[in-house]
């Protein structure tokens, strides 16, 4: 047994490194095995000593103090991005504020996707935010569900759910006289000093442009809006896609639908991602210990920045060990002919790289059929491919992706006498610092252009932009000014400097991809993630934002 709770300690985190990057199936499950003695003795030791148990790692909710005289504020959506800035409003001092959500629950990307098999692709212990780490995840990979009563979890703790607004569905946000006023589809008005959008950008849905799409007679419906009347069982089913959510779902209704066809484009990497599933004896011992789990996040978020993060920008080693791992496991594939078909096209990390577990066996599955020929049109009873074969059908999955260069486009944001965002944004999205556009004073993004949408988790993002926004408006208040906003120089200074490392990416290695825009531009965080902590963490530099103490001089200004 260990010589002290400490040593033990150290022995479970070095047998869980070692475990969750163990070459083979047998060893990982002999050091799980070592893992539960360890915990056993550690449950035993912590019940003898008395240690109170934790769900959490957050403490006592600490507001700064702040003059009465404060800025009010609205954010329009109450996903990740929404609730984290809500919280980091309250611990910095700021009351006044209103969280507009149309959906009728928050969660944001995380309520609307049902579909069998939701779950995230970034480790549990990384996806959630450092204030108030989660100790009883359930999976290595947490459910969409176990996802939103997290976050319902931390609005709860934090007090900012009583500050949503739901079904209220943003129709336009125009700065005049001020104010940020935000209009709703029924009529509704409100009014703040400061707007800031948290929509996100795996949002608005991408359905494909098929003709005949709708004379199908069966179900058909994006990934993204099922519902709980969605029957498939027994049922002839077609997934259009390939990509994080068809193979999420591919595996998990396998066994209950008749037939599967799975219709694909491209063929994508698959990097192999087993869901380990956490046992009731770690939950326990992690609630003894909490400093386990934060030690975990710093082991993941070292791991996704440097290692998964890196690889994408361009360092070649990182690459290769992506592409080794993603090469065995086609091999898995044993007939020829679908490995083949399976086989991508395109470099490594090229496109969002997919992480899942049991796509490739569903596909060989005899239920199921991998279908290359592109696809001509959709008819009453199936789908027409470009061979004049019709595949019929009586459910159609559009697991199509999204519009994720929409962003906050659909808000209508504008300045009065002055340019729309959609005006600034005529030859692509743009931001400063990734968090706000000059000349809309007193306008900020969470998980918008130039955000970390390729190599850091939006968790993670969110919590840096947000104490970034926090210490701008803090700035502004400091100096007595009534607004702030990024000069033009120096968001165009940005910008290019964002373009100029683009072509050393994987990115921009050749593959059409959702990280483009329709300029074939990429509008994400180029660089490793190492640089973008770094300069959140530095704060906003003052030379590259305006504060100002005339909103009449910033409307003249925004106009020439």
């Amino acid at each position: 047994m260990p010589s002290s709770i400490q040593a033990a300690l150290d022995d479970w985190f070095a047998l869980e490194l070692k475990r969750i990057q163990a070459p083979s199936p047998e060893i990982a499950a002999k050091l799980k095995q070592d893992e539960a003695e360890l915990e056993k003795w550690l449950i035993a030791e912590g019940e003898r000593s008395g240690l109170p148990r934790a769900l959490n790692t957050a403490g006592p909710v600490t507001v700064a103090d702040r003059p009465a005289d404060k800025p009010s504020f609205i954010i329009v959506g109450a996903g990740v991005g929404g609730i984290c800035m809500a919280v980091k409003l309250v611990e910095a001092g700021f009351d006044d504020f209103l969280i507009l959500e149309k959906a009728e629950d928050l969660g944001g990307t995380w309520h609307h996707n049902r579909y069998p098999g939701i779950a995230c692709d970034v480790n549990s212990y990384l996806y959630q935010f450092g204030f108030f780490k989660k100790i009883d995840w359930t999976s290595s990979t947490p459910s969409g569900a176990e996802i939103q009563q997290y976050l319902k979890d931390v609005a709860r703790h934090y007090g900012v759910d009583k500050h949503i607004r739901f079904g209220a569905e943003v129709q336009s946000c125009t700065r005049t006289g001020g104010k940020w006023n935000v209009a709703l589809a029924d009529g509704e008005t409100h009014a703040a000093d400061v707007l800031i959008s948290a929509v996100g950008f795996l949002h608005y849905p991408n359905p494909p442009a098929f003709e005949g799409m709708d004379s199908f007679q069966g179900t058909s419906l994006h990934s993204s809006r099922w519902t709980a009347d969605v029957a498939i069982s027994g049922k002839r089913v077609g997934m259009i896609g390939n990509g994080s959510s068809a193979v999420q779902i591919v595996p998990r209704i396998i066994d209950d639908v008749s037939e599967l066809k799975v219709f694909q484009r491209t063929a994508q990497w698959l990097f192999p991602a087993p869901r380990d599933y956490y046992s009731p004896s770690r939950i326990e011992m992690l609630s003894m210990y909490p400093d386990l789990v934060h030690r975990l996040y710093d082991f993941y978020m070292k791991w996704y920045s440097e290692v998964f993060g890196n690889a994408v920008v361009g360092d070649k080693e990182g690459q290769q060990f992506f592409l080794d791992a993603c090469a065995q496991n086609l091999a898995s594939v044993s007939d020829p002919a679908l490995r083949e078909k399976l086989s991508p096209p395109d470099p490594i990390m090229c496109k969002r790289l997919v992480f899942g577990d049991g796509y490739y066996e569903a596909l060989q599955s005899p239920k199921s059929s991998l279908v290359t020929e592109a696809i001509e049109r959709v008819e009453p009873t199936g789908i027409r491919t470009a061979d004049g074969t019709l595949h019929e059908l009586d459910v159609i999955i559009y697991a199509t992706g999204y519009k994720t260069h929409e962003y906050c486009r659909r808000l209508n944001v504008s300045v009065e006498g002055g340019r729309t965002l959609e005006d600034a944004w005529t030859s692509g999205a743009r931001t400063m610092d990734s968090v706000a556009v000059a000349g809309f004073p007193n306008f900020f993004i969470l998980g918008g252009p130039y955000s970390t949408a390729g190599n850091l988790s939006t968790m993670t993002c969110s919590g840096y932009q947000a104490d970034f926004i926090v210490d701008l408006i803090s700035g502004m208040i400091d100096a007595g000014a009534v607004a702030v906003t990024p000069t033009a120089e120096a968001e165009q200074e940005f910008v290019q400097d964002m373009q100029s490392v683009v072509a050393g990416t994987t990115w921009a290695s050749g593959c059409n991809s959702w990280y483009l825009d329709e300029h074939g531009k990429l509008d994400i965080w180029v660089k490793t993630p190492r640089e973008y902590l770094d300069r959140m963490i530095a704060g906003p530099d003052p030379a590259h934002y305006a504060l100002l103490a005339d909103e009449k001089k910033v409307l003249s200004d925004s106009v020439s």
